[in-house]
Parts: C-alpha cells; sequence; structure tokens
C-alpha cells in the first residue's frame, strides 16, 4: 500500500504556561544516605571494640533493641574471657586453657538450645492460639 498524503501540517501554538517536571532514578527512600563513617588507622596493638559492632547498620541492628544489647554483652565477655586463658607455651598451661575453653564452650551450647527452646515454645503457643481461634470461628 501507498502512504497516504496526510497534508500540509498544522502547528499547534504554544501554551503561555508550561508545566515542567524532573524524574529521577532514585525514589525517595532511596535517596536517604547511610550515616557517615569516616576512614581511620587503628594503631598497631590496638583493637577499639567499636569494630566489632560494623555488622550493626541502621535498619538492621541500630538503634538497638534488648537483643543487639545482650548480644554485645555477650561478645565483652567472650572477650574478656578469652583475654583471661593462660597462654599455649606449656603443656599444663595449654592443657588448662583447652580445659576452660570447652567447659565455656559447654556452657555456649546449653545457652543456645535454651534460646531454641524458649523459640520452640513461643511458637507452639501461637500455633495453639490460633486453632482455639478458629476453632471458636467454626
Amino acid at each position: 500500500p501507498q502512504p497516504r498524503d496526510a497534508g500540509p501540517q498544522q502547528y499547534v501554538a504554544e501554551p503561555p504556561q508550561k508545566t515542567v517536571a524532573t524524574q529521577s532514578i532514585f525514589r525517595e527512600s532511596e535517596a536517604q544516605t547511610e550515616a557517615y563513617s569516616p576512614d581511620y588507622i587503628i594503631a598497631p596493638g590496638q583493637a577499639p571494640e567499636v569494630l566489632t559492632l560494623t555488622h550493626l547498620t541502621v535498619g538492621a541492628g541500630l538503634p538497638a533493641s534488648q537483643m543487639e544489647i545482650e548480644m554485645i554483652e555477650k561478645t565483652r565477655q567472650k572477650r574478656l574471657f578469652e583475654s583471661m586463658l593462660p597462654p599455649p607455651t606449656d603443656e599444663f598451661s595449654y592443657g588448662l586453657r583447652s580445659q576452660l575453653m570447652e567447659e565455656q564452650e559447654f556452657k555456649e551450647w546449653a545457652e543456645r538450645e535454651k534460646q531454641i527452646r524458649d523459640l520452640q515454645e513461643k511458637r507452639l503457643e501461637l500455633v495453639q492460639q490460633m486453632l482455639s481461634e478458629r476453632t471458636a470461628e467454626e
């Protein structure tokens, strides 16, 4: 088919006022920035405690809740325990060190098992509550 001739082009007068908008590739929530973290230099032999918390970021652990505070306290206790262990310089010190570390590991496992049991009990309570609500509706 042959293209049809549209005839003479007609020009439309521009309006005296225009609405102009800009578009960005960023959404408003993405425009928010992370808190400023300046570069730092650590002196040899130093281990600032704040560097052990680098995994906590705004929205993922910050601001700190009770759970994060307990985790920080446990980390402090663990570092204190490790600093108090005897150095593995001789056979007696090495044996004592491994025995203390093993006892500490058993304590940590017992604490973790308790946390898991508590979580399972909470889930069971929720399921029981949902079932009782469901049977009450029927």
